[in-house]
């Protein structure tokens, strides 16, 4: 295997799927799970009962706050995982367009030969296909009814990995050769689907990772943004499309289910009120105490900063 497309190769692997908490795929399962939850606590909404006086029966505060901060999570998390950021260094972070943006700018080292090498397949298929070939008659003529064929002398999956190449290279397979390069167009194309997510970046730049003026908003029109959960869901999708591309036709070879297997009952106590009517009384004085707390701030006392 190439030397520079080995180290080069083990680095994008570990962006993607390392054992760091902070991976490509342990993001998006971060924004897959919580995606999940709020279909769920969206469906749940769809069969409250409706209130006497309009609406359905569910509290507005707790909710508007759950809707600001679900909006929120995601579309930070959507951010982060777009942003041009430095791939090295103390500023360094796992972003999938920077990713993307390397093995781009890396795709002469994405050849048929060194792809091949990942697996430990050989270029030329035929001498593994005889070899598999004379093991299966020997296997039969001593009498075995069954048996597996050793995975090093499975044929088909050398091929169908060639096939595979050939379709990254854009080549016939009548024409196979080491030297193919995987065309850089495909990284061209991920990284336009990348860009149908810049206007929820826009929108986090400006509204939530800083409080713009208006003169910084006007001059990409942030205040005409109309984010929607469609938005998000769309930004989602591409997201986990271009990281399972990524995976299983260049780097660990991992196909994903993006929503993680939950480690308990996910539905344990859903059917119970957040609070009995007798405990609302307590709920009245922890708001009447934060607002009497934060009263205090507001009281301009000059002692708190500095002694007179």
């Amino acid at each position: 295997m190439n030397a520079e497309f080995n180290e080069k190769h083990e680095e994008w692997s570990k962006a993607i799927g390392g054992t760091d908490r902070n991976t490509i795929i342990q993001q998006l399962y971060r924004l897959s799970w919580d995606g999940a939850v709020y279909r769920v606590i969206n469906t749940a909404r769809g069969l409250a009962p409706p209130a006497p006086d309009g609406g359905v029966q569910i509290n507005p505060m707790f909710h508007n706050l759950l809707d600001d901060c679900f909006f929120m999570i995601q579309a930070v998390s959507i951010r982060k995982l777009t942003g041009k950021e430095a791939r090295k260094g103390k500023r360094a972070a796992y972003s999938l367009r920077s990713l993307v943006e390397d093995m781009e700018q890396n795709v002469h080292l994405l050849t048929r030969g060194n792809l091949l090498s990942l697996d430990g397949f050989p270029m030329d298929v035929e001498p593994i296909r005889q070899a598999e070939q004379e093991y299966i008659r020997n296997k039969s003529c001593a009498g075995h009814g069954g048996f597996v064929i050793p995975p090093e002398l499975d044929a088909d999956r050398i091929e169908e990995r060639h096939t595979q190449i050939d379709r990254l290279c854009g080549v016939n397979p009548s024409k196979r050769m080491p030297s193919d390069v995987v065309r850089a167009k495909l990284f061209c194309k991920m990284l336009e689907r990348l860009d149908e997510t810049k206007k929820i970046a826009t929108w986090v730049n400006k509204f939530v990772a800083h409080a713009a003026t208006p003169q910084s908003r006007d001059c990409v029109k942030a205040d005409d943004l109309r984010l929607t959960l469609g938005h998000l869901w769309r930004a989602h999708e591409i997201l986990c499309r271009v990281a399972s591309i990524l995976d299983v036709w260049f780097l660990n070879r991992h196909s994903h289910m993006f929503v993680p297997s939950a480690a308990y009952y996910k539905f344990k106590h859903i059917d119970r009120p957040l609070v009995a009517a007798e405990g609302i009384s307590k709920l009245e004085d922890a708001w009447r105490s934060f607002e009497e707390e934060t009263r205090q701030w507001g009281e301009a006392d000059l002692t708190w900063l500095v002694a007179d």
